[in-house]
């Protein structure tokens, strides 16, 4: 009891002189409290939900909001000596074509969130610097199977130099390679380095036989000529046009796109994720100042599961899109179901 008053008279003189603190989060605490009942009674008055669904939509966003305030947390304090995020994503098909043709949406909506948590750290610390991402891994990957192949080996009896994760790429795979490398040409301003994992034989766009040939696999064409025609520039696309089901993604563009441009050339990447139609597209070139002649290559099979393989090992690749046109400023092409598609200007 000797020792109460003193505690009591520093704590007083604590909040004395951290009053404006003391304020701020009293009137925060008061705000944060009200906003939960609040929010339910607006919902409640100007919807037709149930009162049990407006609670419980409230309890899963404040739920997914939890690891957003964990990592700007970490990241607040490692704020100075970070220079970019690492990122990987990896993509397959499992019996939803139309999700596996929409990946891309996946990786934009992982771009937007990693640089959204780090611009707000970036607000919160009033700092100048930026924190970019570094796409250290992605590609097309069964990994289903891999997880299935993977229970074949005892510890005690693995194989050795045994082949793993070898992946046959389909055309569609390739169609998504490509939509997944547009995705990272859009956010070329915030994704600085983007790293296709792997190259040779392990998930790669090169495969070899010991002893035997090597040859490209449908992901090659895509990574290949996206590498040589990207350069200078990123432009913001503006893009308009129909959607279509993209499965566990929800409505998606049936055209997604992308656009660079250098020194009088510039190069426009597109995929048509309609699984049955195909889909005319115009191209607006004013005021890029680009001349030259037009090219269109792609990639795209009436088998959407074709693939190169020891057998076959050029069943698969780049096909000239003859149906490019350009009048003036105005560029048309009609774009064949499931395809990836680079034209060239200049």
């Amino acid at each position: 009891m000797l020792f109460a008053p003193a505690r009591f008279r520093a704590s007083l003189a604590n909040l004395r002189e951290h009053r404006f603190v003391t304020f701020a989060v009293l009137t925060d605490t008061i705000g944060a409290g009200l906003t939960l009942p609040l929010t339910i009674v607006y919902f409640t008055i100007t919807t037709d939900v149930p009162l049990a669904v407006i609670g419980v939509l409230s309890t899963v966003a404040s739920l997914v909001a939890l690891p957003i305030g964990l990592v700007g947390g970490l990241l607040e304090q490692a704020y100075d000596d970070v220079d970019y995020i690492s990122a990987h994503a990896y993509y397959e098909e499992e019996g939803d074509m139309s999700s596996f043709l929409a990946s891309g949406v996946n990786m934009d909506h992982f771009i937007d969130t990693v640089t959204t948590a780090a611009d707000h750290v970036k607000a919160h610390k009033k700092s100048d610097k930026r924190i970019d991402i570094s796409f250290d891994e992605w590609n097309v990957w069964s990994l289903s199977k891999w997880n299935e192949q993977q229970k074949t080996f005892e510890l005690q009896d693995w194989p050795v130099a045994p082949r793993l994760l070898e992946d046959v790429y389909t055309v569609a795979d390739a169609v998504v390679v490509g939509g997944l490398l547009i995705t990272l040409l859009r956010h070329a301003d915030r994704v600085a380095s983007a790293s296709l994992a792997q190259l040779v034989n392990v998930i790669g766009p090169i495969m070899t036989e010991p002893g035997g040939p090597a040859w490209r696999q449908t992901t090659f064409f895509p990574f290949s000529l996206t590498s040589r025609l990207a350069n200078g520039t990123s432009l913001q696309v503006k893009a308009s046009g129909d959607t279509v089901d993209g499965g566990k993604h929800g409505e998606v563009p049936v055209v997604d796109s992308a656009a660079t441009v250098e020194d009088g050339k510039a190069a426009v990447f597109l995929v048509n994720r309609h699984q049955t139609e195909t889909t005319t597209v115009t191209i607006d070139l004013a005021g890029l100042q680009v001349d030259g002649d037009v090219r269109a290559e792609g990639v795209w099979d009436d088998d959407v599961h074709a693939v190169n393989d020891l057998g076959n090992r050029e069943r698969v690749g780049l096909r000239t899109n003859d149906t490019v046109r350009r009048d003036g400023d105005t560029i048309t092409i009609e774009l064949p179901p499931v395809s990836w598609t680079a034209v060239s200007i200049g």
